[in-house]
């Protein structure tokens, strides 16, 4: 909400400034419509202005010349002498007293127009409808409502209200009058001026613009209707008569509105000339300049301090005790002037700040050579680092007070106690403990390389089969203790779960890592993915089949709309056999989705999946069809159906049992084009029989991948050659599980080592050679 009020203030800061052009430069010209063309725009530019954002160059290091208010108060913190009382950090209230009070009113001006919103419709209901052409023969289709009560004309979207005594007297000139307000659509110039008031009702700017939009619509009804042939000293005196009158609707359009002189004084002044159109052009220079303001870092700075509501420093500061500040000077200052006298004190006393050995320019470059930006994460910013320089110059005690993420705050800390021992601060020729600030900035080559950077959640970190945060990895994982380091991205970091098959898997092996127990994708969650023994649906495929048919429920939402597919969930059979984590992988509809779910979690205890002899949680995906009219799952219409290699009818798949079907296999994209062609461009469902599967000897690979120095290697991918069937990668022993054909040919990959490839066989060791 911080960052709302920032640009609500921006861009109350726009529309006066553009306003007070209007007014000054353009509201006594006759160009009614570019008037009305203008002010509409000023609307506009004032909500734009604030968004542009335009980089200015940051100074690397310490040193800045123009401070936040937060670094201010950071640097009154670090210029002071440290006391060994704690200090107990207060929460500023005005931020929310702030809050409460905008978020009122707007809250009363948009209560105030809905009610006047309540009282129009509540007029219009009670009013009698006519035939508007009778008087007008050229009107659209509008409606005439007439009423009796003492209320001046006014219209509303394509509604004209008007008395029947000022029908009959003066019927012709208003009609005309209100007509050209419809025509000219300025009911929504006014919803939109009011929706300004409504999120700016504080800026007296905006209800000057709404009151100035006004005008002009009336300055364009009034040419309107003199143009219609109307004679102009009659319809002035027509005003004047219906100058006084009840007005109840801000809303809407009055024949009556204000300012009469200047509308009388508008009709009959001369036209402006075409030149007059070059006074439009101020707005493009007053932008740049609005956009250049809000660039400075003296106001950019102030701002992102409100957004983030960051002002406990304030209270932290002043509720400090036994402290003797000196001077606020930024580092540069400080270091040019390393002697100060400190006012609140006597006379005598002379005061020396703390110095980094070599001085302000040793101590940016001790930053700039020190500085490790994280390797997984392309953002940039300045870490702000308070800490305790002791009577002998020893750094402690540092601690973030403004910081970016975790992994840089805490190479921002590493940098900090890293220093070498600086001179402390001297107080009348006594050194003594004081409190310093740092900046410490990290600039992003991407960021500097490109003007837009997209912001992408970092990749997960897999670290001898172990998941590591960022900043642990920046803090503990150097480039010299990298061995091999392999990203895998999509499908292959899908057994990583959902983070690592939407961000990709940084697997990173140290040098001299062991053999750890467990695989590889179990470590991450402790769930497997390939187990020598899968889990098993009590009974079988066949009585999961039943439980499926007995216990759907069709949403009734979705049968009235015909929705129908096919939703994939995927969940875990723990070691107990419970389900559990059920989430969907994809999906069609939310009421489907909420129906497998709930089928799913219904389902009693399975046969738990085995690996090693042991009982262990091991991931599972389903498919639950949704078909209306029908028991049996239907199959999508662009997919291509084969059995045992052969393009087939899906009749002829329904009449397989699913007793004689030994694995179903999904292809999709270039896979399934390259083996049946182009049409499989929508994807291609292969069925293997029990019958071919015996023929083709389909069996298991199990193996291991090892080096010339027998050590596991992990993360190494092992895949057919012909690409028939899906790769797997080595777990942290580096072994793996393969489903594939007796003749197939295998083939291990691994970067910096040479690709071997084998037969197929039930064991099997590789040795892979350094490249």
């Amino acid at each position: 909400m911080g960052i709302f009020l920032v640009y609500i203030l921006k861009s109350a800061l726009c529309l006066a400034a553009f306003y007070l052009f209007y007014r000054l430069l353009l509201s006594r010209e006759t160009l009614h419509r570019f008037n009305r063309v203008t002010l509409l725009g000023v609307l506009l530019l004032a909500a734009v202005v604030p968004l542009i954002e335009v980089s200015t160059e940051q100074p690397t290091g310490v040193g800045q010349g123009m401070l936040t208010l937060e670094e201010w108060l950071a640097l009154a913190e670090a210029m002071s002498e440290a006391s060994p009382a704690p200090v107990q950090e207060a929460r500023a209230v005005w931020p929310l007293v702030l809050l409460v009070l905008y978020s009122a009113g707007v809250l009363f001006f948009l209560g105030r127009n809905v009610c006047s919103l309540f009282r129009l419709g509540q007029l219009l209901r009670g009013m009698h409808r006519e035939d508007i052409r009778r008087y007008v023969p050229d009107a659209p289709r509008v409606w005439l409502l007439v009423h009796g009560r003492d209320i001046a004309p006014f219209s509303w979207m394509r509604c004209i209200v008007i008395a029947r005594r000022d029908l009959e007297e003066d019927g012709r000139p208003i009609l005309v009058h209100e007509l050209a307000h419809i025509r000219r659509g300025h009911s929504w110039d006014l919803l939109l001026a009011d929706l300004c008031c409504f999120v700016q009702w504080f800026n007296p700017a905006a209800w000057l613009l709404k009151q100035e939009l006004q005008t002009v619509h009336e300055y364009e009804a009034d040419e309107a209707v003199l143009c219609a042939g109307v004679n102009a000293k009659e319809y002035q005196l027509l005003l004047i008569k219906k100058t006084v009158g009840t007005r109840l609707y801000s809303m809407a359009n009055s024949l009556n509105h204000s300012k009469l002189k200047k509308r009388i004084t508008m009709m009959t002044k001369e036209k402006s000339s075409k030149w007059a159109c070059a006074k439009y052009l101020y707005v493009l220079p007053l932008a740049a300049v609005a956009v250049a303001v809000f660039a400075r870092p003296e106001v950019s700075g102030v701002s992102n301090q409100l957004s983030s509501a960051k002002v406990t420093d304030l209270a932290a500061i002043v509720k400090e005790n036994k402290v003797e500040k000196t001077p606020l000077l930024p580092p540069e200052a400080a270091s040019a002037a390393p002697t100060v006298a400190e006012t609140p004190a006597s006379a005598d006393t002379v005061i020396q700040v703390p110095e980094f050995p070599g001085g302000q320019q040793a101590l940016k470059k001790y930053l700039d050579d020190n500085r490790r930006s994280p390797l997984v994460d392309t953002r940039r910013g300045t870490v702000i680092v308070s800490f305790v320089i002791d009577e002998e110059g020893r750094v402690t005690q540092p601690k973030v007070t403004k910081g970016i993420a975790e992994a840089f705050d805490a190479e921002a800390i590493r940098l900090v106690n890293e220093m070498p021992r600086w001179t402390p601060m001297m107080k009348d020729g006594k050194p003594v403990a004081s409190t310093y600030v740092v900046y410490v900035d990290f600039p992003s080559t991407l960021a500097e390389n490109f003007s837009q950077v997209e912001q992408v959640e970092p990749p997960l970190i897999v670290v001898d089969g172990k998941p590591m945060d960022e900043a642990s990895f920046s803090k503990e994982i150097t480039p010299d203790r990298i061995a091999s380091v392999i990203v895998l991205k999509g499908e292959q970091a899908a057994a990583y779960g959902t983070r690592g098959q939407q961000n990709g898997v940084m697997v990173v092996v140290t040098k001299g890592a062991k053999a750890q127990n467990g695989g590889l994708k179990g470590q991450v969650a402790g769930v497997y993915e390939v187990v020598e023994q899968a889990p098993a649906f009590p009974g079988g495929p066949q009585a999961m089949r039943k439980f499926i048919k007995e216990n759907l429920q069709y949403p009734q939402i979705a049968k009235e709309n015909g929705i129908e597919g096919r939703v994939i969930l995927q969940f875990v059979v723990d070691e107990t056999g419970q389900v559990t984590d059920p989430k969907v992988v994809r999906s069609i509809d939310p009421s489907l989705d909420a129906e497998a779910i709930r089928l799913v979690s219904s389902m009693p205890r399975w046969t738990p999946g085995q690996q090693d002899g042991k009982a262990v949680a091991v991931r599972y995906t389903m498919p639950v069809t949704f078909s209306l009219g029908k028991d049996e799952a239907q199959p999508q219409k662009q997919s291509v159906w084969a059995i045992d290699g052969k393009v087939v009818p899906y009749e002829e798949v329904k009449a397989f049992s699913s007793e004689d079907i030994f694995e179903i296999r999904v292809l999709k994209g270039e896979q399934a084009v390259k083996r049946y062609g182009d049409q499989a461009k929508d994807g291609a469902i292969e069925v293997t029989t029990k019958a071919a599967a015996e023929a083709q000897e389909k069996m298991i690979v199990e193996g291991v991948v090892v080096d010339e120095k027998d050590e596991p290697i992990v993360g190494a991918i092992v895949k057919p050659v012909d690409g028939q069937g899906e790769g797997v990668v080595t777990d942290t022993k580096g072994r793996f599980y393969l489903r594939t054909s007796k003749d197939a040919e295998i083939e291990s990959l691994f970067i910096g080592f040479q690709t071997a490839r084998f037969k197929a066989q039930p064991k099997v060791k590789i040795i892979l050679k350094a490249e």
